[in-house]
């Protein structure tokens, strides 16, 4: 959900925290590296070749640290 609501929000041209947008608060960037990390740690230290995967999940946070 972080990473939806960065996209639409990286292509406005204003800053949601100065228009009077309550979503101006979230920071999609810093909540999604924070949940993508924890979800990441999970599975390599839990679920590590019992089917789960979150090479997706990297993809994204590569895009979050690059933005």
């Amino acid at each position: 959900m972080c990473y939806w609501h960065w996209q639409i929000v990286k292509g406005r041209k204003t800053d949601l925290s100065t228009d009077g947008n309550s979503e101006g608060n979230f920071d999609s960037v810093s909540n999604g590296i924070k949940f993508l990390q924890k979800f990441v740690d999970v599975v390599q230290k839990y679920f590590q070749g019992k089917g789960w995967d979150c090479s997706r999940a990297e993809q994204i946070l590569a895009e979050f640290r690059a933005s």
